[in-house]
């Protein structure tokens, strides 16, 4: 019996993209969606790598914290890994007067906005803590209801570095916070 191979090869692509969309869930379907209703949500990708915020609960150990006072916000949101001893956190800060899009983060902050903590030894070097390259940096404010106290929006922060000059890359963050 002769086979057609356009027929075997349509056959083989069916069967190849088949099993590539049967693939573990995409890292961005793993985020909260964006909302406008106050729901405390955060999440982004670091590195392409889902991030939501979680603690395991505890006196000064909230999970997202959201503050807004004349135009100037600021989000933290925390991560622990390995039952508690690396400590993870993303701070958004933004001072905006309007909806739109803005540089992250307001001048002339120079803080950190990513940092992982952890017992370390005395001594030794940690280059866990990632400072901001205003130029590659934005907050889209989407949503802000002052009388509700909610504000949603995306952030989204490239090339961030550290003392090591190891490069971060958070991106398609998105957050829906009262304050």
């Amino acid at each position: 019996m002769k086979t057609n191979p356009l027929f075997t090869l349509t056959l083989v692509l069916i069967v190849l993209l088949s099993i590539l969309s049967c693939t573990k869930t995409e890292e961005i379907d793993k985020l909260p969606p964006m909302t406008t209703e106050g729901k405390n949500t955060f999440g982004c990708l670091v590195n392409g790598i889902a991030w939501i915020p979680e603690t395991d609960g505890g006196l000064f150990n909230e999970k997202l914290t959201a503050r807004y006072e004349n135009g100037g916000l600021s989000i933290q949101a925390r991560i622990r890994i390995n039952s508690g001893n690396i400590r993870q956190s993303i701070i958004v800060p933004a001072d905006f007067t309007d909806l739109g899009i803005y540089k992250i983060p307001p001048s002339p902050f120079v803080g950190i906005l990513h940092s992982n903590a952890q017992n370390q030894p005395m001594g030794t070097i940690e280059c866990t803590s990632y400072r901001c390259i205003p130029e590659d940096t934005e907050i889209e404010i989407l949503y802000i209801n002052t009388s509700q106290r909610i504000i949603s929006g995306k952030f989204s922060y490239k090339n961030l570095k550290n003392d090591c000059s190891d490069i971060l890359n958070i991106t398609e963050g998105r957050f829906d916070v009262r304050y």
